[in-house]
């Protein structure tokens, strides 16, 4: 059977790369956002992604003009499900109609064909994927967005999506035998995925016993000023069941130089987000200077942020290898990977 992934706009690659390794299947981008792949059973890729936001049976991918061409087209699928069924409908362009026309509409021309709506507790969900002039048709097999982590209790408004934060971890190519930090933990979202990418631990964990996974020693580091970001932290990893993998600190940027010996970090991956320009460039500058200190020769610093232009003038001693443009919920910002120089 074909397979759609919905992925963050700009991880594909990490998507790819990801499909690869859990179930040995070449994945392809067809759009912005939009892997393809093909096999039997995708329950083992449900389960332990990290990267993926949802994955649903392709049915139908067509073109359209206006809302009639969509109804008549999917008059064409032929629904093999038997059971209840509700429409939903993700929508990115612009358009005549809006997600909820598509939803009732679709779901009419499928109750016409003998189906029963359920829109409270359906057996099958009905999706409707519409990316500018094209309409992908499939049946959701995710039922609920991958990217929500049970553990994330606390949250931060400046902190960013887990599927993000793995991808930034696969980006800077970190192993569980590298020291990483985050200087700017947050709600701990970086950290907490690093911890359970390196020890193994499926994404869906909390639904299962898995005490006996060996919690291996990992050097990760969860530093912020603010007390109340660390706590959050401690908090999200104890209900991940990782919370002794990680060291959890109160500190300043500007203090990490006595936390840390010369060149003894392997990877930085962290969030900044300040709005007012001024702090930014407080933070970027005292992060640089830092970074210069802690990071070995080959370490890479990785900073999500969305005053690209403003880091990098301050990146005297590192040069940037690649930039990764990530859009989400309206969002745009760059994830930056930066090498010592």
């Amino acid at each position: 059977m074909q397979y759609i992934a919905q992925i963050v706009n700009g991880i594909e690659d990490i998507g790819i790369q990801e499909i690869k390794e859990l179930i040995n299947v070449k994945a392809e981008k067809i759009l912005p956002g939009r892997l393809l792949f093909e096999i039997d059973k995708v329950k083992d890729l449900n389960y332990n992604t990290r990267s993926l936001e949802r994955i649903y049976e392709l049915l139908k991918k067509f073109n359209f003009k206006n809302l009639e061409d969509i109804k008549k087209q999917v008059k064409e699928i032929d629904f093999k499900f038997k059971g209840t069924f509700k429409v939903k409908c993700a929508r990115k362009g612009n358009h005549k109609f809006n997600s909820q026309e598509v939803a009732m509409s679709i779901g009419k021309v499928i109750f016409d064909k003998g189906f029963k709506v359920d829109v409270k507790n359906p057996e099958f969900n009905v999706l409707v994927d519409i990316i500018d002039n094209i309409c992908i048709v499939g049946i959701d097999v995710s039922n609920a967005s991958l990217c929500k982590r049970d553990y994330r209790i606390k949250t931060n408004k400046q902190s960013i999506n887990a599927c993000v934060a793995y991808a930034m971890l696969r980006l800077a190519n970190w192993d569980k035998k590298e020291v990483l930090l985050d200087p700017f933990c947050k709600d701990g979202v970086i950290v907490i995925e690093a911890a359970l990418f390196g020890l193994k631990i499926p994404r869906g964990h909390l639904s299962e016993d898995f005490s006996k996974i060996k919690r291996e020693d990992l050097q990760i580091f969860a530093f912020d000023a603010l007390m109340p970001n660390v706590r959050s932290t401690e908090i999200n990893a104890k209900l991940a069941d990782i919370n002794k993998q990680i060291k959890f600190s109160k500190c300043d940027l500007d203090w990490l130089d006595t936390k840390f010996d010369k060149e003894s970090v392997d990877k930085i991956i962290t969030v900044i987000f300040t709005s007012e320009e001024k702090d930014a460039l407080k933070e970027f500058k005292e992060l640089f200077y830092q970074a210069d200190y802690v990071l070995n020769k080959k370490g890479k610093l990785l900073v999500a942020t969305q005053k690209k232009d403003l880091l990098l003038k301050q990146a005297e001693k590192f040069k940037l290898e690649k930039e990764v443009k990530v859009t989400i919920g309206g969002l745009d910002y760059s994830v930056l990977v930066l090498n010592r120089i």
